[in-house]
């Protein structure tokens, strides 16, 4: 729960990392509803899988739902550092819609990282979560799963082991990518990156 989450974490510093990761109704956040957000805090070592099921009359997908005050404003705050894996392309635009000022916490997308750090001129080099775990930290990343049933009443353990997954290393990823590029030009081009 909510109260779980903020008792073992508090308010963290701004120096304090937040993996975060989403998951969806569907791919528009437009017309979609956030249905897990997931936190880790590698200091706690505490993994948090807030869920939002649909309540009865609410049909998959449609108006946006919006987060609980109480989320909305943790989220929001200016002392937040979250790390997420495409944050740019997918989770901001769900929390901005659910009402979380993104502009306020500061952020590091390992996707876009991933593509600095990568030195090959392929073009058919993936950046995904899956591969990034595999190519930086050597970590096997189960990806399949049923994405349709994330507002069923309970999550189930397979479920939960899935969010846990896709959080607890992306404070190493993203150190693993830092350490990559420090000293070289590349460094410059992430710190740029992150700030785009």
């Amino acid at each position: 729960t909510w109260e779980d989450w903020y008792d073992a974490v508090g308010e963290p510093g701004r120096d304090r990392v937040i993996a975060l990761d989403l998951e969806s109704t569907g791919l528009s956040p437009w017309h979609n509803s956030i249905a897990v957000v997931g936190l880790y805090d590698a200091e706690t070592d505490t993994c948090a899988a807030l869920h939002y099921p649909r309540t009865d009359g609410e049909r998959m997908s449609g108006a946006v739902k919006r987060l609980p005050p109480e989320v909305v404003q943790w989220l929001s705050d200016e002392r937040r550092f979250f790390v997420a894996h495409n944050a740019i392309g997918f989770d901001m635009y769900f929390l901005w819609n659910a009402g979380v000022d993104i502009f306020k916490p500061r952020w590091f997308d390992t996707l876009i990282a991933e593509g600095v750090v990568v030195k090959a001129a392929r073009r058919d080099v993936r950046v995904n979560l899956k591969s990034a775990y595999k190519r930086r930290l050597g970590k096997d990343l189960k990806k399949d799963i049923n994405h349709e049933t994330w507002q069923a009443p309970v999550l189930t353990i397979e479920q939960l082991e899935y969010v846990m997954h896709d959080l607890v290393y992306l404070p190493e990823l993203m150190e693993a990518q830092l350490k990559e590029v420090a000293g070289d030009t590349r460094a410059k081009a992430m710190t740029l990156e992150q700030a785009l």
